[in-house]
């Protein structure tokens, strides 16, 4: 599949790096030209590292991206160095012409790990993939069912135009609300009567919900406080004389976990003086010796999807008299096993 209009897209090559390792970017955009900015999060935004001028290049997004990737061809290379603290790192890119922007991140773990802090984070990177629709289906849902294994390369899809998991269609006439950005009582009725003749769960729209326009024809649908996904992407289809609304779901775990779990979490930890070292999820089954330096290791907010060697790694750090707090405690060998078989990855 080919996408239209303008755009730009990204994933990292890395989930983790230890700091002055490159983090290969995979770029695909309409864009001949465009920029790249890192920032690491944590109390507050600090930029450490932009590059701007490089040449675009757009690639075709491959019918099984959802399962196997994009395999899009390494455009940028980000070179840390080691003196990068271990944390949250943003990528923002930019098109020249500020028409589209997109937004991935890596994390970069201690370059000597339990002697700058004491606390372990751990980010939940694999329950953000195992929800990402981009490509037309997460582990949850999709044109064929579920999806029996997801990719790590492809972005997130949280952005207008990415392809997410359409859900129903409301009828045109709901267009003049839409266009309001308000949606009504009566909206919100017609919202959850097609989601409930679709058979689709766990929906709940509710009026703080606010609706943004994402271009001609498109709006993007925001509803912290409902029940479902976060974000929801609105097109306008036209069928004959007939006109409706196509309502997708455009919402990645990782925006959710990360701008309402984790990063309030490491903010407030960072401003009240605890100090943090990073990892993903992932980082527990490929580098287990990470844990043994500290005394706790935590899980803040989603954490839904273990392998079993991440489990182990995790039971031998409390078996030895560390501290494990957090979701990770909690997760059961259901998921576990569920980890290992669908959220696949590096």
């Amino acid at each position: 599949m080919v996408r239209r209009g303008t755009y730009i897209e990204a994933y990292a090559g890395q989930l983790s790096i230890a700091a002055g390792e490159p983090v290969g970017l995979h770029v695909s955009t309409s864009s001949n030209r465009y920029g790249v900015e890192v920032a690491r999060h944590g109390a507050r935004r600090e930029i450490v590292w932009s590059c701007s001028g490089i040449k675009g290049a757009a690639h075709p997004v491959p019918g099984d991206a959802s399962t196997h990737g994009c395999g899009w061809p390494e455009e940028v290379s980000i070179p840390t160095v080691a003196d990068w603290r271990s944390g949250y790192y943003s990528v923002r890119l930019r098109d020249e012409n500020g028409q589209c922007e997109s937004e991935v991140a890596f994390v970069v773990r201690p370059a000597q790990p339990g002697v700058e802090a004491r606390i372990l984070i751990q980010l939940t990177t694999n329950t953000s993939n195992a929800y990402n629709t981009y490509g037309g289906a997460n582990l949850y849902r999709g044109p064929d069912g579920p999806a029996r294994r997801v990719s790590f390369d492809r972005p997130e899809a949280r952005l207008p135009g990415i392809d997410g998991i359409h859900c129903f269609d409301l009828p045109g006439r709901w267009e003049e609300i839409v266009a309001t950005g308000a949606p009504t009582a009566a909206f919100i009725d017609a919202f959850h009567a097609e989601a409930t003749a679709r058979d689709i769960g766990g929906i709940e729209l509710t009026p703080t919900a606010e609706i943004r326009p994402a271009g001609p024809g498109r709006w993007i649908m925001e509803d912290p406080f409902g029940a479902g996904p976060l974000n929801y992407e609105l097109r306008r289809e036209q069928s004959g004389t007939a006109g409706g609304i196509q309502v997708y779901n455009a919402t990645s775990a990782g925006e959710d976990g990360w701008t309402h779990w984790e990063h309030p979490f490491i903010a407030w930890c960072e401003r009240e003086g605890y100090a943090l070292d990073y990892a993903v999820n992932s980082d527990l089954e490929f580098h287990p010796g990470i844990v043994e330096p500290y005394q706790l290791v935590l899980s803040v907010g989603h954490d839904e999807y273990w392998s079993a060697p991440m489990r182990d790694t995790l039971e031998d750090f409390i078996g030895n008299g560390g501290n494990g707090d957090g979701n990770a405690n909690g997760s059961n060998s259901k998921n576990g096993a569920r980890s290992a078989r669908g959220a696949s990855g590096r």
